[in-house]
């Protein structure tokens, strides 16, 4: 008769690390190709930092907001190239790299791809730390034929990379 208690203890303990285990994402990035738009829900957010794909001598913050948990992918990666690997669907946005946030957003597993930059402005801090970053990002670049974005999201460090390749 104890059993089943302590099993729906043991499976909301696990629902909870599971959770923890990642950063959290709600919003929605639009983005026209082809003349169809593809409109992407973010769920989850995760931050890795590692070495600057143009600059090794730079360390980047790397956010990924993706409509799937690529947590355990992530996490078994050695460097930035695997990041990029592992990463399928979503946005990618860089922090560091330069002036301004450098996006690259990836749809239909790595077939429709876009990159450009985006004014920092367009973030607006909740937290804005190393092991984390958290707030809101909304900008519009469909004027350059990139996506519009927004999206709240709060996501801490899952790995520090330390080779580009």
């Amino acid at each position: 008769m104890r059993v089943r208690p302590m099993m729906a203890i043991g499976l909301a303990a696990l629902t909870f690390a599971t959770a923890a285990a990642f950063g959290t994402a709600k919003g929605t990035m639009v983005y026209t190709s082809k003349g169809k738009d593809i409109k992407t829900s973010f769920t989850y957010a995760f931050l890795v930092r590692g070495p600057d794909g143009l600059d090794a001598t730079k360390t980047v913050r790397r956010l990924l907001l993706t409509t799937t948990d690529i947590g355990a992918k992530l996490k078994a990666c050695e460097t930035m190239g695997c990041i990029d690997q592992a990463f399928a669907q979503g946005l990618q946005v860089d922090w560091d790299a330069g002036p301004r946030l450098n996006y690259w957003l990836t749809l239909s597993d790595q077939t429709v791809q876009f990159s450009g930059t985006a004014d920092p402005k367009s973030f607006t801090p909740m937290e804005n730390q190393d092991t984390r970053l958290a707030g809101r990002l909304t900008f519009d670049a469909t004027v350059a034929g990139g996506p519009k974005v927004d999206v709240e999201f709060d996501a801490s460090l899952v790995k520090e990379i330390k080779k580009r390749r």
